[in-house]
């Protein structure tokens, strides 16, 4: 989509409803995204999940913060994250959907 908006002159502004791991994937697209608008949601700061309960995760290139609306985008392996083992382990395998 971003690039077909770039194609007509157009910016990118991606958004979404829910939360959690999913703000720090539109994280990494809008960042690779050549015609991003300069304004996008991001609410990792104080996320949670179904259950209500904070994700525990920590960005491998340092803590995330804003400074000036800019929100440092984590490198790495996977999504640059590292999510605590322990909270990991709270959750079950769904074999069957």
């Amino acid at each position: 989509m971003a690039h077909m908006a770039a194609a007509c002159g157009k910016t990118t502004i991606p958004h979404m409803t829910n939360g959690a791991l999913g703000y720090i994937c539109m994280l990494h697209s809008v960042s690779a995204c050549p015609n991003a608008g300069p304004y996008h949601e991001f609410k990792l700061f104080a996320t949670s999940d179904a259950n209500g309960n904070s994700v525990p995760i920590e960005s491998k290139t340092g803590p995330f913060t804003g400074e000036e609306g800019v929100v440092k985008v984590p490198s790495g392996s996977g999504l640059g994250l590292t999510i605590d083992p322990d909270y990991i382990k709270t959750h079950k395998v769904v074999k069957e959907w």
